[in-house]
């Protein structure tokens, strides 16, 4: 899962994955939340190319909450 994927990309993925996005104020950070499964995930809220180590961390939280298997998510992820 190395693709290279944008915050837009990715918020893309998150609301396909049911996560909503949860309005904290104002900051350099956006909060989506998992209403059933309860996963949380943080982003940087500029727009820039995510860095790796972001993207596998919400890939890991959407696994790990048991909304998709790693090949599922890999072909949604070949998509964007």
């Amino acid at each position: 899962m190395s693709k290279t994927i944008t915050l837009r990309q990715l918020e893309k993925l998150l609301k396909n994955y049911g996560f909503e996005k949860r309005v904290t104020g104002h900051g350099s950070h956006l909060l989506y939340r998992h209403a059933v499964a309860g996963a949380l995930v943080t982003l940087p809220a500029n727009n820039q190319a995510l860095r790796e180590i972001q993207t596998r961390n919400v890939f890991r939280q959407i696994i790990n909450a048991g909304l998709a298997s790693e090949d599922e998510l890999q072909g949604k992820i070949s998509k964007l």
